[in-house]
């Protein structure tokens, strides 16, 4: 079992003493994380569009957008076309989310 999710007495003193090493301490919990931008395309085989909805959803402000392509990374995978390349890039350079979910 992974010591970081069986909550007893020494993990959490370790834990304890490295807080200030980890940059994302305490682990994400609930829906306390800033909003996202995730992708995922429709016809991915490893992950179903379901998840990459949920996961939106379950992350308040967040923002999907989506490639209609067979592909398990869109982005990087060659299909990325000029529309999820520029919502990506606004995002990771300047913070920015699409007003609404995205079909590029």
């Amino acid at each position: 079992m992974d010591p970081r999710t069986r909550g007893d007495a020494a993990w959490s003193r370790a834990a304890a003493l490295h807080r200030g090493d980890e940059p994302t301490w305490p682990p994400l919990a609930g829906n306390r994380a800033p909003a996202a931008l995730v992708v995922a395309a429709l016809r991915d085989a490893s992950v179903p569009p379901a998840n990459a909805v949920a996961t939106t959803r379950a992350i308040t402000g967040s923002r999907l957008v989506t490639v209609d392509e067979q592909t398990h990374v869109p982005l990087f995978g060659g299909q990325a076309n000029a529309c999820l390349t520029g919502t990506v890039t606004a995002y990771l350079v300047h913070g920015h989310l699409p007003e609404r979910n995205t079909a590029c």
